[in-house]
């Protein structure tokens, strides 16, 4: 038997360790997509030169060098926690005022089975957490937003 209350903490501490799994894959795409200088301790967006086609005045077809920034490039996705759930049977019982549970067979308590005693009348429950993520980073999607905006004024009409 365990106690009801570590085994929702134990729950809640996996969960913190999954979100910040989702934090660090959020960091990394800062080191893909950017440089830092360590002179003027800033970064600067990763970039490649395309040749774009484009007519000039006189209708010919030439090519212009357009900075494309990396970011704008990859859908950018990162790992996110979609929803944790949890489901299981519980035997409850109430030990020193405290509530106590076990992991109760999934099969009715009257067959044998590794966790059933038998001859006990036992109180079942089922416990279900669901756990959603919040949204990922506005700060990231205006910083996407802003370089893709930037690359669209590079295009010629």
């Amino acid at each position: 038997m365990i106690k009801f209350r570590e085994l929702v903490q134990s729950i809640n501490e996996a969960a913190k360790l999954a979100n910040q799994t989702v934090a660090d894959n959020e960091g990394k795409i800062i080191q893909d997509f950017f440089d830092y200088n360590k002179e003027t301790k800033k970064y600067k967006a990763k970039t490649i030169t395309i040749d774009y086609p484009a007519t000039d005045v006189d209708g010919k077809i030439d090519t212009v060098d357009i900075q494309v920034p990396l970011i704008t490039l990859v859908p950018i996705r990162p790992a996110i926690i979609d929803e944790l759930k949890f489901t299981t049977l519980l035997d409850i019982d109430l030990n020193n005022d405290e509530l106590v549970v076990s992991f109760s067979p999934e099969s009715s308590s009257s067959k044998s089975g590794i966790f059933s005693e038998k001859n006990k009348a036992k109180t079942t429950a089922e416990l279900e957490l669901i756990i959603k993520p919040n949204e990922h980073s506005e700060g990231l999607n205006k910083l996407i937003e802003g370089y893709e905006k930037i690359l669209r004024s590079q295009i010629p009409d």
